[in-house]
């Protein structure tokens, strides 16, 4: 079995207490108990200038807690070393060097140590300017230009390829949607990403985009055939009716497409979502579909959900009204695609 690197249970508390210097015989003092530390040892030392490095030693002093005869092991000009730096021990110095040698071999084409980068900085708030963030490292929360109460994120600079960024909403009150595809942003379901101030929503850098890969931002997708096919759309408050279910329960509606099989004649259709549990329409903008016209997508002004009923709750239940309906002949069909995002 290979020697494990370890911290010794007896030395909870082990800190540097002198200065070493490169190629230097000296001493180091610490301020715990070190009877156990066997002669001829390896300390592996957190240097705040140089990264870890390995100190070795000829002898020890128990009496007077101090390791003696140390040797700096990695080459540089003499740096100091900041006192109160844990110290960590492995009593192999055959495995120290092997650790340090394949460290320093680690290339981009390593696939048995994880070359993908986090700069786990403490987080810090970026507010859009012009669609456009710049990052600095891997944790941020985002903010809306002019603190608007939406805002489109296209495009983040900053970066290398394989870094991994996670980012959230500063303000549960504004919305920020991480768009796909207009910028260096992709998701792979194709849907824009609505940032949430609750958890963080994870993406990776391929060198070119930045591609969102947390599944909990899969939109779920309910279609209702709210009318057949072969007969007319006829206006109705609750032509259709949808229950919420438990895993549905607490998400927001984010978009909704309404389609008919055969066009209309004169006049537009129109169609309202209401949440006949919490009395209220959830479309601020009906879904239209213009005349001559098979779908809402097509409309020149498209659907919006209402910003203050677009969440629903387990066992609502929601009621598709036809508000109006073109004529001559009426449109045959419909067929009615809502979109959801966990909250």
């Amino acid at each position: 079995m290979a020697q494990e690197l370890y911290k010794p249970v007896d030395f909870a508390e082990l800190t540097l207490a002198a200065t070493l210097n490169l190629g230097v015989t000296t001493e180091m003092l610490i301020n715990e108990d070190i009877t156990t530390l066997e002669n001829k040892g390896w300390v592996v030392i957190r240097d705040s200038v140089d990264g870890d490095e390995v100190i070795e030693y000829t002898g020890r002093d128990a009496g007077a807690r101090k390791l003696t005869g140390l040797t700096r092991a990695v080459a540089g000009s003499n740096v100091p070393h900041q006192a109160g730096r844990p110290v960590y021990v492995a009593n192999s110095a055959q495995y120290i060097r092997q650790l340090v040698e394949r460290l320093n071999s680690v290339s981009n084409d390593d696939h048995s140590i994880s070359t993908r980068k986090l700069n786990l900085k403490e987080s810090t708030q970026l507010i859009i300017s012009s669609d456009t963030v710049t990052i600095d490292r891997s944790i941020h929360a985002i903010d809306t230009e002019g603190a608007a109460s939406m805002d489109e994120l296209t495009t983040i600079n900053g970066g290398t390829e394989d870094d991994l960024l996670f980012l959230s909403a500063a303000n549960s009150n504004r919305t920020i949607y991480l768009k796909h595809n207009l910028g260096n942003v992709l998701t792979a379901h194709g849907h824009d990403v609505r940032l949430n101030n609750k958890r963080e929503t994870k993406l990776r850098f391929d060198g070119t985009n930045w591609n969102v890969v947390d599944g909990d931002h899969v939109p779920r997708t309910v279609q209702l055939a709210v009318q057949d096919a072969q007969s007319p759309v006829q206006i109705n408050d609750g032509l259709a009716y949808f229950l919420i279910d438990k895993t549905l329960g607490g998400s927001i509606l984010v978009d909704v497409h309404a389609q008919v099989f055969t066009p209309g004649g004169s006049g537009n259709t129109e169609i309202q979502i209401h949440n006949l549990t919490q009395t209220a329409d959830m479309l601020s903008s009906k879904a239209i579909i213009e005349t001559g016209d098979l779908g809402s997508h097509l409309a020149t002004t498209l659907p919006i959900v209402d910003a203050n009923y677009k969440q629903v709750n387990a066992y609502d239940i929601l009621r598709i009204d036809v508000d109006a309906v073109g004529t001559s002949p009426e449109p045959l069909g419909l067929i009615l695609t809502l979109h959801f995002e966990l909250s």
